[in-house]
């Protein structure tokens, strides 16, 4: 079974260890990044019963779930040209759940 995924490459994020940067147009292809993985990371609003695209990354073969949940909670790059809403809005859901130990960031 094929998928097929078609992308906006100046919305794409590459993750490797604790480094992140989007695409780089003039460097980037798909053959420099044969050693990443495409995730896609999606965010549910479990009020709104509403999954959301959130970002697609290029995530190194190296690249720990432990350093992916830190990008998400600490270094996201917000693409200016994305909504973004979603993303204060999980920050803040957080932040509240955290005091109370209840949250969790499920990885796939």
């Amino acid at each position: 079974r094929s998928t097929l995924l078609i992308v906006d490459k100046s919305k794409l994020v590459i993750l490797k260890g604790t480094e992140q940067r989007t695409w780089n147009m003039e460097t980037d292809s798909l053959e420099t990044l044969k050693n990443y993985h495409l995730k896609i990371l999606q965010y549910f609003d479990a009020p709104k019963q509403e999954t959301t695209i959130a970002q697609i990354l290029f995530c190194h073969q190296s690249t720990t779930h432990g350093q992916l949940k830190s990008y998400i909670l600490n270094r996201f790059i917000v693409i200016s040209t994305v909504n973004n809403a979603w993303y204060e809005e999980m920050r803040t859901t957080i932040a509240k759940l955290e005091y109370h130990n209840s949250y969790a960031i499920l990885l796939f």
